[in-house]
């Protein structure tokens, strides 16, 4: 998380350098929460606003996110509102890979902060993860609208790509601990990761001998004297089996 910090700090502190024309402002702090067409989203203002925005994408998420009053504000956007700039957060109307409706909803509330508090002198986005794809996005298609992106960690490669290698380690793991996960295809629409699924996962992979790890193979296939699971050399790397294990 410091790297992270570090970053948003310097990136700040160089938009809000003298010369960029931004008028600082004084007021009382505002923590706006609440929903949008049922999506839930966040706004933060400084008490010393500049009128300078940040348009913020969340990452990929399995379960719903949810703004609540009372909630504290992640010390990330510590920098960003201390520099004086208003921080606004759409929750997006669906988990998952949803970058469609993470630009449909973030837009529709940047639209509502400047009709609710007025048009931004200068505005930046920016993301993590899957929300770093939204912010190379959202840069690329709306240059006019924005000042300038910071995409933190962002899944920027071809989605394709990223894809295929998550079913190949995937099938890695199939090899290895057939059965524990069911069919590979298809995959299920309403599919998602559960407690139980973590747990047999896990358990599997403890069940690994950790000398097996340390050689990055090993020899023969079935149950090794320690009870785990040998994988056969030259058919793949436990580097692999880990990947495929920990997702």
């Amino acid at each position: 998380m410091r790297l992270p910090c570090i970053l948003l700090a310097l990136f700040f502190c160089a938009v809000a350098a003298p010369g960029r024309g931004v008028a600082a402002g004084a007021g009382t702090a505002v923590t706006d929460i609440s929903q949008l067409g049922g999506v839930d989203y966040r706004i933060d203002i400084p008490a010393n606003w500049n009128h300078g925005l940040v348009v913020y994408f969340h990452g990929y998420a399995v379960d719903p996110v949810t703004f609540r009053p009372g909630d504290a504000l992640s010390p990330m956007f510590a920098p960003i509102l201390a520099g004086g700039f208003a921080v606004i957060q759409s929750a997006y109307s669906a988990t998952g890979w949803a970058v469609e409706e993470g630009s449909t909803d973030t837009e529709k509330l940047r639209r509502h902060f400047i009709g609710k508090y007025g048009e931004p002198k200068e505005t930046f986005v920016m993301g993590i993860s899957m929300g770093g794809t939204l912010t190379a996005m959202t840069i690329e298609s709306k240059p006019e609208t924005y000042d300038g992106a910071l995409s933190l960690c962002g899944a920027i490669e071809p989605t394709d790509r990223f894809m295929q290698r998550d079913f190949a380690l995937r099938a890695a793991f199939d090899y290895y601990f057939p059965d524990l996960l069911g069919p590979l295809v298809p995959v299920p629409a309403d599919y998602t990761p559960s407690d139980d699924v973590v747990r047999r996962v896990a358990a599997a992979w403890r069940g690994v001998p950790v000398a097996c790890l340390q050689r990055h193979r090993c020899r023969g296939h079935g149950t090794g004297a320690g009870g785990g699971v040998q994988p056969a050399a030259g058919r793949g790397s436990t580097l692999g089996l880990s990947a495929a294990a920990g997702r």
